[in-house]
């Protein structure tokens, strides 16, 4: 998770602060956002004023906790398909999800975001991975269900 504060306007880059073991991957065992994590993160970087939430590909690693998060700071949430699929299960409200632009900067307070679609590393069994087509309900089955969907990173320019 990056915070991004110009003083008049906070955004957050990815949402992930839940430790995951690499165990409960292995063992597909389902797995869910701790929301005492989430909260003294938050605290700690003093986010408080988060207007909006950019993720850049929904990959558990950048996607994981962002339903958390943007119900607990009321963000807008900006991202794929199967980005605002792992927020729709989580909750989040449609008024709160944007997908991506890839024409249009965004402007959120005095900031302005652009978004380039671009190729994110090979997928390990082939093509760019699936789309998460529905809400994604916690605790995910398994780590596999962040891990291969098609997703167009995030560049940003101010």
């Amino acid at each position: 998770m990056f915070l991004v504060d110009t003083c008049a306007t906070q955004i957050m880059i990815d949402a992930f602060l839940t430790p995951v073991s690499f165990l409960d991957a292995a063992v597909r065992r389902g797995v869910s956002t701790d929301e005492s994590v989430v909260a003294s993160a938050l605290d700690r970087v003093r986010a408080d004023r988060v207007e909006a939430i950019f993720i850049s590909h929904s990959h558990f690693d950048h996607a994981f906790d962002v339903a958390s998060i943007a119900l607990r700071t009321g963000a807008t949430v900006f991202g794929s398909e199967s980005t605002l699929n792992i927020a729709r299960g989580g909750g989040v409200p449609e008024a709160q999800l944007r997908l991506f632009d890839l024409v249009t900067s965004v402007q959120v307070g005095d900031l302005a975001v652009r978004t380039l679609a671009s190729r994110h590393s090979p997928n390990p069994v082939g093509g760019e991975g699936v789309t998460i087509a529905t809400p994604l309900l916690q605790p995910a089955p398994h780590w596999n269900d962040f891990f291969c969907p098609v997703h167009p990173p995030l560049p940003l320019q101010r």
